[in-house]
């Protein structure tokens, strides 16, 4: 997986990006860990298909 990067900040950890053509992806779970957010489905759930 060349297109698969990782983010490491010592304080908060870790997140994943994905290069996917002209778009970067973030992991939602990981995302989620970050920010202390425990229901990562829920969240995608209201993300806006649209942006």
């Amino acid at each position: 997986m060349s297109n698969l990067q990782v983010f490491e900040n010592k304080n908060s950890g870790q997140v994943s990006t994905m290069n996917n053509g002209d778009e970067i992806w973030f992991v939602a779970k990981d995302v989620c860990d970050v920010l202390d957010l425990s229901n990562p489905s829920t969240v995608v759930n209201r993300l806006d298909d649209g942006v």
